[in-house]
């Protein structure tokens, strides 16, 4: 709704929450007491006062709006996005390879929210010698965010509700082109108001940035011993890094602490959080497949290894001089002045050995034979493998 639309629907509201506790309570009212009778007869402001931004009770009549502000408008807007790619493919026939890279930024819906990536790949295939080959594949990617925390209710910074929520009768801008601050926050116990903070000074000064990095290796070798007889090793690792930061300054209000306030200490903070995760993979294995007229088999047998290993470390400060700085090693002197918040270290491993044998006839009947054996850390001390056999069999032939 608009401003007007506001104004008229908070008078209604008011006029009739005193109506109804005035009778409730067996006294006189009328829609044009003030806001000193109203408090005399008992009642909270909170409740049933009207603040004279939109009334005039010395003439009884709605004042007209001054500001008419469309916060939807003021926050939302249209995003670019630029993306560049490269690519390039070759070889020969002994070894092949394609390399590429790729950049995108992009802004988001919500100013300053942008997202910038840079992205690379590469694989190779080579034949060493008649019997052993090599390929290897690499891709990473590097991004950085600048996040608007859309999301989440207004009493935490949530910028969409508190765009909903905010009144279309405050300005988005003070008279020095600052944003208005904390307008609805200083209405809050006085007349009951909700208390938003302006949803542009949340978007734009509360600092949260991300970083992080993604790096993938594979390695697949195959080495064929004697005619169909293989013997294959692929190897893997991916590292994760993710970098966290967020910054509250005092020029936000929040609760019943207008800006700058000292009541925004306890929300003036900074937190970072560092995560490094990696995954290691190896699997080994040997293979056979060999055709005698109508007959097919193929056999494979190996073991697998598999380690994983997880540390975030969080880490929240307060106590600043000013908003100067929004990092953690700007806080305070106090020891309470900075602490972990949210740290955790993990790590597991699995390994496996396998087999498997499958014979066919003529392409109709089967038989499949399998067994695996798990052992892995997150098991059970007193039984840490697990052990799985199948076997099945098939007929596909359909009558003529």
């Amino acid at each position: 709704m608009n401003a007007t639309q506001f104004r008229d629907l908070l008078i209604d509201a008011r006029n009739n929450s005193y109506r109804l506790r005035a009778t409730a309570a067996g006294v006189s009212w009328s829609p044009y007491d003030d806001n000193s009778v109203r408090a005399a007869k008992g009642f909270s402001l909170a409740e049933v006062g009207i603040p004279e931004m939109f009334y005039d009770f010395t003439t009884r009549t709605p004042v007209t709006p001054q500001y008419d502000t469309d916060w939807q408008d003021e926050l939302f807007s249209n995003a670019g996005i630029m993306r560049h790619n490269i690519s390039v493919t070759g070889g020969t026939k002994a070894i092949r390879y394609m390399a590429s890279v790729g950049y995108m930024d992009q802004d988001g819906i919500i100013s300053p929210s942008n997202h910038n990536r840079i992205n690379a790949r590469l694989n190779l295939d080579a034949q060493i010698t008649k019997r052993f080959s090599v390929s290897l594949s690499y891709s990473m990617y590097d991004a950085k965010n600048r996040v608007v925390q859309a999301e989440g209710r207004m009493i935490n910074d949530g910028v969409i509700q508190s765009a909903l929520m905010y009144l279309p009768n405050f300005p988005a801008y003070d008279e020095n082109g600052d944003y208005a601050r904390s307008a609805m926050i200083a209405m809050k116990n006085d007349w009951g108001i909700n208390f938003p903070e302006n949803p542009l000074a949340i978007a734009h000064e509360l600092d949260i940035q991300e970083k992080m990095s993604r790096h993938n290796l594979n390695a697949n070798l195959v080495y064929e011993i004697i005619p169909d007889l293989k013997l294959s090793a692929r190897l893997g690792q991916q590292w994760y890094n993710y970098r966290y930061f967020y910054y509250r300054p005092m020029s936000l209000g929040r609760d019943s602490a207008v800006a700058y306030s000292d009541a925004l200490k306890p929300y003036n903070i900074a937190r970072t959080t560092s995560t490094y995760d990696v995954d290691r993979l190896g699997e080994f294995t040997l293979s056979y497949k060999k055709d005698f007229g109508r007959h097919h088999f193929d056999a494979l047998a190996g073991y697998t290894l598999q380690k994983k290993t997880y540390d975030r470390l969080g880490v929240e400060a307060t106590g600043f001089a000013d908003d100067r700085i929004h990092e953690v090693t700007a806080h305070g002197s106090e020891a309470t002045d900075i602490k972990l918040y949210d740290t955790r270290k993990a790590a597991w491993s699995m390994m496996s050995f396998l087999t498997r044998l499958n014979y066919s006839f003529d392409d109709r009947y089967t038989f499949t034979a399998s067994f695996r054996a798990d052992g892995s850390s997150r098991f059970g001390v007193d039984s840490r493998w697990g052990y799985f056999p199948s076997v099945s069999t098939s007929d596909s032939s359909t009558a003529g």
